[in-house]
């Protein structure tokens, strides 16, 4: 039974191969992914300076996953895996929480999360009127009537 977990806990980790491409300030879809005909995104966290494009490995180290490129040194923490959210075209009363930078907002006690341009939120967490399209694009109205662009509705996912 020693053995058995010693050799557990010195195999090396197993990484994933995914083909991606950038899709916005930190955020890749995977080529040739899907779930349910949708695309898959990987949102990260330190990829400023990773290519464009390009083969990656995802792997878990501990508690976090790391996306690192095959043809670079360029490594960073994957954040999410995230779908198009689909939505019903509607007005929601929400509460937002800035998650990971101003651009992106998580609908307090959900699974969505809106990548949004031109959000300036004076605190991390705001009541606001999201009004969304059925293709996840829309506006975030905050209380005081400031408005911005939601780019993109996601849902959380586990790949």
């Amino acid at each position: 039974m020693l053995v058995a977990l010693t050799i557990a806990v010195l195999a090396p980790a197993r990484a994933e191969q995914w083909t991606v491409e950038k899709a916005g300030f930190n955020l890749y879809r995977a080529t040739g992914r899907t779930i349910g005909g949708q695309s898959v995104f990987i949102r990260t966290e330190g990829c400023d300076d990773a290519p464009a494009a390009g083969v990656v490995n995802i792997q878990k180290e501990g508690g976090t996953r790391r996306l690192t490129f095959g043809d670079s040194a360029a490594s960073c923490t994957v954040r999410d895996f995230l779908v198009p959210a689909k939505v019903e075209s509607d007005r929601y009363n929400v509460l937002l929480t800035q998650d990971q930078s101003r651009d992106w907002y998580r609908v307090s006690d959900s699974d969505m999360y809106l990548k949004t341009f031109g959000c300036f939120s004076r605190s991390l967490t705001e009541a606001a009127e999201i009004d969304l399209n059925r293709d996840g694009t829309g506006w975030v109205v905050f209380t005081d009537r400031r408005r911005c662009a939601v780019e993109h509705a996601f849902r959380s996912m586990q790949p």
